[in-house]
């Protein structure tokens, strides 16, 4: 079961990122600052980034079998 989750999150965190990545590296030099800009702020962290967070803390809950992560990702 382990491994079907550690799959799992390589697969959902994988996939985005290098698709992310190609993405940025297509970008010119000023939609790079701009998104650099925007990626940096507060709200974005407060936002996307505790959704992140949450996401993350789910997905590696069936790998570690800590409850409170999963308690932690609801939150």
């Amino acid at each position: 079961m382990k491994i079907v989750a550690i799959v799992q999150l390589v697969l959902f965190i994988g996939i985005p990122a290098l698709m992310m990545w190609r993405s940025y590296k297509k970008m010119t030099e000023e939609e790079r600052n701009d998104f650099r800009t925007d990626f940096a702020s507060k709200r974005f962290a407060a936002t996307y980034g505790l959704l992140a967070l949450s996401f993350a803390l789910l997905w590696l809950e069936p790998i570690f079998a800590i409850t409170w992560l999963k308690t932690g990702s609801a939150i």
